[in-house]
Parts: C-alpha cells; structure tokens; sequence
C-alpha cells in the first residue's frame, strides 16, 4: 500500500480530521476530563480507601517474587464488582510495598476507555496494602495474551484485530499526555486486554517482579525496562512524551510477534550502543510491509515502527499523530482483508 498524499499533506490531513474520524469511530480523547485531578499521593490514597471487608480475594492469576495479582470481587454498597487486585505477599519489604502504592497511584482520578486506573486502595496493614482495578470478565494481562497466542494455546487475532488493538493502547496513551502525565514504561505488559479485545493501558506497579526478564540493572542499582526505551531515556534519564511513543513503536513490536522479546539477541548493556549506532528491531515475520515500511511520514523507508523509533524526539509523532495513522491503516486493511 502507498500513501497517495505526499508526507506534509497527510500530516495536515491527520490534523484537520483527527477528532471527527476518531470519534466515529469510538476513539473518544475527550472521555470525562477531571478538572480537579487528585495529585497528592496521600490525598489520592485517601480519596480511593476501602475497608479490607470491602475486598475479595478469589484466585491468584500471577506472582512474583514478593508480588501477587488476584482476580476477586469489590463491594460497593449493594454492587459487587469483578476486579483485579495487586498486592504483596508478607514478605515484601515495606520499601516494597510502598512502591506499589506509589507506582499504583500514579493514573488515579482519570477515566478513560483505554486506561486502567485504580477503583480503591486498602492500606489497613501497611506491609500488604491491595490496590484495586475494575476489569471486564476474562481480562488478562496483555503480554501473557500474546505469548499465549505465539504458543498455541489461544487463537490469535487477525491483522485488523491487532491494528485496532495499538490504536486503542496509542488512544489511551493520547490521553494521559492530553493530562500532561508521561507514562514511562509503555509495553504489553503494562496493558490488559478482554475477550472482546478491548485494550487497556495501565500502570506499571510490580512490573519488575512479575516480569523479571523485561527489566535490567545497568550498574546503577535500577531496574529498567531497558529493551523499550528511548536512547535519550537510557542514556540521559530524560522521559518525555516522545520518548513514551518510542516505547510505544516496541508494543506495536510486540503486538506483531505475539509478545516476542524485543532485542532478545543483544545484552542490555549492549542496547544503548546499537540504537545509537543506528540499529532498530527487525522488522518481525509475518508482519504487513504496510505496519513497518509503506505508512510513511518523513522519509518512505520509515513506517508506524521506525517513524517512533526516529533519533531525534522532535521527528516521532505524537500519540494523536500515532492514532490517526493506525487508524488510517486499519480502515486500509479492511479493504483488502
């Protein structure tokens, strides 16, 4: 497929159509903007306290080493809602613990279609606080999705379907940069997904524990999700909005291999030498030339993947930008699948 408008005119034309086409299409920017967003973490783990008896715990879904993810069920007066709940075993550390509820606040007071934010918190015992999230039936992390489609034991989503899964991950991320929050850890790990594979993007509270290998230490006692940002995240400790969508051109990565480990040949301490070398991901099998070559923006040989993989920040799209082109290219696909 090629683009019929030259490189500047498909930018005005994303521009000028950007808001109607996305809310026609149910990619709303606009979802109930607070105007008086808690920002305090002690203010906004007030604001979300529960009452321990409030709180369910059903089935473990995931554990880390000290970190637990629970399916279980929330009562809000006469409601009983299906969650997700995050929290720690006993032997967490009480550093430990107070990373996840700083971790976990940190999208608290936004509403969204396509972001995860906390419905309550419960910090009864300040060694096991439990952060609570309101999840459609069957959601699942998605990274684990994907794997579980990469190896058989679920079917995978057609093309279309995996197109208008980034769309709604870069829609979620378009909006909590409209609330000026950059997210600084984008990947599938960091987003649920539901049987009808609506997509959330969430924070990233106890990533590194139950996502051990997507996480190294550079010699600086961090651990950082290293395969997935920006060269000027991993060298200088600069995150930006633009380096949020340079993280989000690995997702889209992911999304094409099925949740594959990006740079799985290279040695952490190796990443920042081969980006700057001019160095990208491969492009991964079996994905469209159109996801990664022929949607062209500044140069033709750039497409959705490397246009966010751009060296300088300025260069990358914006998320709306972003948005509006997967966008384009899922109405592009549905002509030819």
């Amino acid at each position: 497929m090629r683009l019929d408008r030259p490189p500047r005119a498909r930018l005005r034309y994303f521009s000028a159509h950007l808001s109607k086409t996305l809310l026609l299409d149910n990619f709303d920017l606009n979802q109930t903007i607070p105007k008086e967003r808690i920002t305090d973490p002690a203010e906004q783990l007030r604001h979300l306290s529960t009452p321990r008896a409030n709180i369910r715990l059903e089935m473990l879904i995931h554990e880390g080493t000290f970190g637990c993810v629970y399916k279980g069920v929330f009562r809000r007066s006469d409601n009983y809602d299906e969650v997700i709940v995050k929290t720690v075993t006993e032997a967490a550390s009480a550093m430990q613990a107070a990373l996840l509820v700083a971790e976990g606040l940190r999208l608290c007071g936004l509403v969204h279609a396509n972001v995860l934010a906390p419905l309550a918190a419960c910090a009864e015992e300040a060694r096991r606080p439990l952060l609570v999230y309101c999840c459609a039936s069957h959601s699942s992390n998605l990274k684990k999705f994907l794997t579980s489609c990469r190896l058989g034991t679920q079917a995978a989503p057609a093309t279309r379907e995996f197109v208008d899964m980034g769309a709604q991950i870069a829609c979620g991320l378009a909006y909590l940069h409209i609330q000026r929050l950059v997210h600084a850890d984008v990947a599938a790990r960091n987003c649920v997904v539901d049987e009808k594979l609506r997509v959330k993007i969430a924070d990233n509270a106890l990533s590194r524990d139950l996502f051990p290998d997507d996480y190294h230490c550079l010699g600086d006692n961090e651990n950082r999700p290293v395969k997935w940002m920006a060269p000027e995240s991993l060298l200088q400790n600069q995150y930006t909005t633009s380096s949020d969508v340079w993280s989000m051109g690995v997702t889209l990565w992911e999304l094409a291999t099925l949740g594959a480990a990006p740079l799985a040949e290279l040695d952490a301490a190796d990443v920042g030498a081969f980006l700057g070398g001019g160095y990208r991901p491969s492009q991964p099998h079996n994905c469209p030339d159109e996801l990664v070559y022929e949607l062209a923006f500044s140069f033709r040989r750039y497409g959705l993947m490397s246009w966010c993989w751009s060296s300088a920040p300025p260069t990358r799209p914006t998320a709306p930008q972003l948005l509006a082109a997967l966008h384009d290219f899922r109405q592009a696909l549905s002509t030819y699948i």
